[in-house]
C-alpha cells in the first residue's frame, strides 16, 4: 500500500468516525430529560454517585463514613441512604464518580429520593417523590450518554483489523442501536461506562499486540481495562482475556518484550484502581475481597421469582441464548431475523481461521469465547444488563459472518452473470 493509499484510508476512517458520532448523538441524547426510560436502580446510583462525587471533589472528605460504611454488609443490609441495596462501598467508584460529577458540574438539584418501590410504576414513584428530579436523572444519564457514544467508536475501530472500512461502519451502527446497548446508553448506571471501556481496552489491546516494541496502546490497554473495572467489577473478565492474548501472541511472535510491557501496564492498572476507590486506602485486600462476594451474595436471595433466579447451569445457558442471540440478537432485535445462532457459528468459524495468521482475529476470539462463557455460566440472575459484555464480540463475530455470505453471494452472482453473458453470446 502506497503512502497516498494509506492517507487516504486513514481520512476514510475518520469521516467514518465522525460521521458515526453525528448519527448516534442525537438518537443517545433523546428522552434523557424523561421518565419514559425510567428504571429503578438509577435511583441508587444518581444518589450514592452525588454523594461520591461531593465527598471527594468538593469536601475532600476521604474520612467520612461513606467511604467505609459497610463493607462486611449483606446486599440488602440498610444504608445511611433511605432504600435498601448493596452499601456503596462494595461496588467500583468511577462510574459512580462520573455519575455524580455530571450532576454537581451541571449545577442539578441533589438527589433526595425515598425508598423507590420496585413493584410499582414509575410514575406513581414520581409522584411519590421516590425518584431524583428530571434535571438530576438528565445529568445523571450523561455520562452513560457520551460513553456510549465513544464506546460505538472504539467498536469501530477495532472492527477495522478484521473488515473494511462499510463493514465496520455498518457493524458499530448495529452495536450501537442494539436494544441492549441503546437502552443502559440512556440510564444512570454504570454498565454501559464499563462496557465502553472494555471495548477500548480490547481494542488497545490488539494494537499492543500489532506494534512491536509500542509502549502506547499496552498503556492505553491497561489504562482503559483498569477505567473498565473500576466502573463495574464484571469488567474483571478482560483480565483473563488480556493476559491469554499476550502470553499467546508472545508465544506465537517470540516477542518476551511484549510480556515486559504487559506486566507493567497491569501493575500500573492495579495501582490506579485502587487509587481511583478511596473505600480501598485502608484495607485494599479486604476491600476488593467484600467486592468479590456480592455477586454470589445476589446469586443466594430468594426475593426474586424463579424466572430471575438462575441456579442452574442449563438455566443461565438458557437465558444467556434468549437474551443475546434471540430478544437482543443483532438481526433478530432489530429486523426479526432469527438468524443470529447460525450467523455467530459461522462467525465463530472465520475468526478461528483467521486466528492463523491475524493477531486481531486472536483476540477477538479469545474476547469472545470469555465473555460468552462468562455471562453463560456466572450469572446468578436473568438481568439483562448482565449479558452487555458479550455483545460486543458476538456483533464483531457476527458481521464477520455476514461480510463472508455476501462476499461469496456477490462473487457467486458474478461468476452466474458472466456464465449468462457467455450463453447469450453463444446463442
Amino acid at each position: 500500500m502506497t503512502v497516498e493509499d494509506l492517507a487516504r484510508h486513514r481520512g476514510r476512517d475518520r469521516l467514518l468516525r465522525v460521521l458515526l458520532v453525528l448519527l448516534l448523538a442525537p438518537c443517545y441524547a433523546r428522552g434523557l430529560a424523561s421518565d419514559a426510560i425510567g428504571y429503578g436502580d438509577e435511583t441508587y446510583w444518581t444518589a450514592h454517585g452525588w454523594k461520591a462525587a461531593q465527598l471527594l471533589l468538593v469536601r475532600r472528605d476521604l474520612d467520612h463514613p461513606f467511604w467505609s460504611y459497610g463493607r462486611d454488609a449483606r446486599v440488602l443490609a440498610k444504608t445511611e441512604l433511605p432504600f435498601f441495596l448493596m452499601p456503596p462501598t462494595r461496588v467500583p467508584k468511577l462510574g459512580l464518580l462520573l455519575i455524580g460529577a455530571s450532576v454537581l458540574l451541571l449545577d442539578a438539584p441533589e438527589p433526595r429520593p425515598r425508598p423507590y418501590d420496585y413493584f410499582r410504576s414509575v410514575a406513581w414513584n414520581r409522584e411519590h417523590g421516590r425518584v431524583p428530579p428530571l434535571a438530576t436523572l438528565l445529568a445523571a444519564r450523561l455520562p452513560s450518554a457520551i460513553l456510549g457514544v465513544v464506546g460505538a467508536v472504539f467498536m469501530y475501530s477495532l472492527l477495522r483489523g478484521l473488515l473494511p472500512s462499510g463493514w465496520a461502519f455498518a457493524g458499530a451502527l448495529l452495536f450501537a442501536l442494539n436494544p441492549l446497548v441503546y437502552w443502559f446508553s440512556r440510564l444512570a448506571m454504570t454498565d454501559v461506562i464499563a462496557n465502553s471501556f472494555a471495548i477500548g481496552a480490547i481494542l488497545f489491546a490488539i494494537r499492543a499486540c500489532e506494534r512491536e516494541g509500542r509502549w502506547a496502546p499496552m498503556l492505553l490497554a491497561g489504562l482503559l481495562a483498569c477505567a473498565a473495572v473500576s466502573s463495574k467489577l464484571n469488567a474483571g473478565i478482560l483480565a483473563p482475556i488480556l493476559g491469554a492474548a499476550f502470553l499467546l501472541e508472545a508465544w506465537l511472535r517470540r516477542m518476551p518484550g511484549l510480556l515486559l510491557r504487559a506486566a507493567i501496564s497491569a501493575a500500573l492498572a492495579v495501582l490506579l484502581f485502587v487509587g481511583l476507590n478511596p473505600t480501598l486506602y485502608r484495607d485494599p485486600l479486604g476491600g476488593v475481597l467484600s467486592m468479590l462476594r456480592v455477586g454470589s451474595e445476589f446469586g443466594e436471595l430468594r426475593l426474586f421469582s424463579s424466572i430471575v433466579l438462575l441456579d442452574s447451569v442449563s438455566s443461565r445457558v438458557q437465558a444467556a441464548y434468549q437474551i443475546l442471540l434471540g430478544d437482543f440478537g443483532m438481526l433478530a432485535s432489530r429486523f426479526g431475523v432469527p438468524a443470529d445462532p447460525l450467523l455467530l457459528a459461522l462467525g465463530l468459524g472465520l475468526l478461528g481461521w483467521r486466528a492463523r495468521s491475524l493477531p486481531a482475529a486472536r483476540v477477538v476470539l479469545l474476547w469472545l469465547l470469555a465473555a460468552v462463557a462468562a455471562v453463560s455460566l456466572l450469572t446468578p440472575l436473568r438481568f439483562e444488563r448482565y449479558y452487555l459484555p458479550a455483545v460486543a464480540p458476538i456483533v464483531a463475530a457476527e458481521c464477520l459472518a455476514l461480510a463472508f455470505l455476501l462476499g461469496v453471494a456477490v462473487r457467486g452472482g458474478s461468476r452466474a452473470l458472466r456464465a449468462l453473458g457467455g450463453a447469450r453470446g453463444r446463442a
